[in-house]
């Protein structure tokens, strides 16, 4: 919040896109929420490679698109959100 971490904040996340070229994906268009820690960082796990996702601060509105990439491994850092 306005440019200071904010541990404890709920962030929440949702499929927006699945990539044309995929096949046997069936994936949930309900949200899941995670919990920032002391950092400010929030994990989430079974994130597909190519899917594109909204993710935004609980209370917010404002979205935020992030798409995975494709060759992401186990773990990859998709990168900072605010609102």
């Amino acid at each position: 919040s306005n440019g200071v971490i904010d541990p404890g904040a709920i962030v929440r996340v949702e499929v927006a896109q699945i990539p044309k070229t995929s096949t046997g994906l069936a994936l949930e268009d309900t949200s899941r929420q995670g919990t920032a820690d002391a950092n400010g960082v929030v994990a989430f796990t079974n994130m597909f490679p190519g899917v594109t996702y909204r993710v935004r601060i609980d209370g917010s509105s404002k979205y935020h698109n992030i798409t995975v990439p494709v060759n992401a491994g186990a773990t990859v850092e998709l990168g900072s959100i605010w609102g």
